[in-house]
């Protein structure tokens, strides 16, 4: 794998520690189930998913900033919203507060 991708590839026995240290880590599975827990959260670190149920609602809740795309049946485009912690909403066009 490492010869076909040009990088350094190494296998590990357990998820976390293939993201341990890292400063992006991508959820993209097939499963219905958690695969991302809050314990595996470092600080600085960008946690994204394809679906919700890849991360551990404990970790979302423990985030600084939540953005959610979400996809509009009607018009088959997405709009993206979050919230901050402490609760205040944000969108795309209202700076960074």
């Amino acid at each position: 794998m490492s010869a076909a991708l040009g990088v350094e590839v190494v296998a590990v026995e357990q998820p976390e520690e293939a993201i341990k240290g890292a400063d992006i880590v991508l959820c993209a599975s097939n499963s219905l189930d958690h695969i991302f827990f809050e314990r595996w959260i470092e600080p600085g670190v960008h946690l994204s998913s394809i679906k919700i149920p890849e991360i551990e609602p404990k970790a979302v809740a423990r985030a600084d900033r939540v953005a959610i795309h979400v996809q509009d049946s009607k018009t088959d485009s997405g709009s993206h919203q979050g919230h901050r912690a402490g609760g205040d909403r944000w969108r795309p066009g209202l700076g960074d507060r």
